[in-house]
């Protein structure tokens, strides 16, 4: 019997010309050679697929760990490489909204927004009450320059009054929305409400300033500022805001000591040169203000 199994199993490895596969059942007292059956194909296509899942589980994961890992390495690209890849490997994964959030929101930090907001749109088909995720979208609106879906969103999220780190953000965004459509009084209550959640937020107090300003309260938006720059006088961005002021209004010594200041507190940021050229070259200074202008291309240049 020994014999005739050796045999049997010669012929099928290498001759291949029996007319189906066959299954070699090993069982006590000797083997049988039987034609396999729809079943063994099935448990075959099963086990191939069971393997397959277990090594697209491992690659998923693996993935992920790389994508966290160049993310915290600050290689975005290459982050949002290894999250497309995870995606590919298994679409259908229980996280997967985390990983298009996490796409998204690199997209978001390289000026693609259209391609943000498609992935936070597909993140909020699937999770409409996730908060964050529409609040990253409405900043990607915003960005795009499509302020009245900003404040949409803004408005969903506010809506239900919700006591959490995102409201102060969520008023200072749907304030900048707001002053896009030139909705100054609006922008200011927003801003207010802002304050009065997080009071040291420097961007809400200098876009409230800006509010006021151009919302035809410009002596209130001058206090609000000085009071501001007192308070934190290397303040580059409040300072640069108190130069345009300064320079609406003719005041063009008081706007260069500003930008010397700021210059003072930044002194490779090459955009504050540049402004400080035009206050040089509006005060008869050429030689100086195009020494400034050479400094701003410098480094503009190298950044």
């Amino acid at each position: 019997m020994r014999h005739v199994f050796l045999l049997l199993l010669l012929s099928v490895l290498s001759f291949g010309t029996l007319p189906a596969q066959v299954v070699v059942d090993l069982q006590r007292g000797g083997a049988t050679v039987r034609p396999k059956t729809a079943a063994d194909y099935a448990r075959e296509r099963e086990e191939r697929q069971v393997r397959q899942e277990r090594a697209d589980t491992a690659a998923y994961q693996g993935c992920l760990l790389r994508a966290f890992a160049a993310l915290g390495g600050d290689s975005l690209l290459r982050a949002r490489e290894l999250f497309e890849e995870a995606l590919r490997l298994q679409p259908e994964a229980p996280g997967n909204s985390i990983v298009r959030h996490n796409i998204g929101r690199i997209h978001l930090a390289q000026g693609d927004y259209p391609r943000a907001v498609e992935q936070f749109n597909a993140v909020l088909k699937r999770l409409p009450d996730d908060r964050t995720v529409r609040h990253d979208r409405a900043a990607a609106y915003l960005q795009m320059g499509h302020a009245k879906e900003a404040v949409a969103d803004c408005d969903i999220l506010l809506r239900d009054e919700p006591v959490d780190s995102l409201r102060a953000a969520l008023f200072f965004l749907r304030a900048a929305a707001r002053m896009k459509l030139r909705l100054f009084d609006d922008a200011r209550r927003d801003l207010q409400q802002c304050l009065a959640l997080a009071p040291d937020r420097e961007g809400a107090v200098l876009l409230l300033v800006m509010a006021l300003q151009q919302g035809g309260r410009p002596q209130e938006a001058m206090q609000r500022l000085n009071l501001f720059i007192a308070a934190h006088p290397r303040s580059a961005d409040a300072l640069v805001l108190r130069a345009g002021m300064e320079m609406e209004q003719g005041m063009y010594e008081a706007a260069r000591y500003d930008l010397d200041a700021a210059i003072a507190a930044e002194p490779s940021n090459g955009a504050l040169y540049a402004e400080r050229a035009k206050v040089l070259e509006a005060l008869g200074l050429p030689v100086a203000a195009r020494r400034d202008a050479a400094r701003a291309a410098e480094l503009s240049a190298h950044p």
